[in-house]
């Protein structure tokens, strides 16, 4: 069976490290661009 609910809740996880987290995956989507922009 498939976890329903994550296993750290948002009041667990720390707000500094989600915003690096999501800094680290603006940067690799700007990186992935298709092979036609080259």
């Amino acid at each position: 069976m498939s976890e329903i609910t994550p296993k750290s809740s948002a009041d667990e996880r720390d707000p500094a490290q989600d915003q690096e987290d999501e800094k680290q995956r603006d940067a690799q989507l700007l990186e992935d661009k298709p092979p036609h922009h080259d």
